[in-house]
């Protein structure tokens, strides 16, 4: 689909639909975060929060709340340059290794 065809779908979207029109800017605009530099993140972030608290989609308010609740961690992550995946894989195999030694007394 070319972006003219894309501008004009989103249109009619926004004429048509509101809400998913708001709701398809809100995640747009989250993913465009994580292309920026870290000086960047953090102001962008805290915008993203303010619009996603005042949207009234309950889902993006509910993102928003958790977003700020880990905040903290989302910010060390995106500092260090560290994926949530690389994360993931280090507890799946502490998992494993924990799972391995079921059983053994010491």
């Amino acid at each position: 689909m070319s972006p003219e065809q894309q501008q004009l779908k989103l249109a009619r979207i926004q004429k048509l639909n509101q809400r998913l029109h708001r709701a398809y800017l809100l995640a747009h605009q989250l993913r465009q975060i994580y292309r920026v530099g870290f000086d960047q993140v953090i102001a962008l972030l805290d915008a993203w929060l303010r619009w996603a608290r005042r949207s009234r989609l309950e889902s993006f308010v509910k993102l928003a709340r958790r977003i700020t609740e880990q905040r903290e961690g989302i910010e060390a992550a995106i500092r260090h340059g560290l994926p949530n995946a690389c994360v993931e894989q280090v507890n799946t195999q502490l998992r494993l290794i924990i799972r391995r030694a079921f059983g053994f007394h010491s």
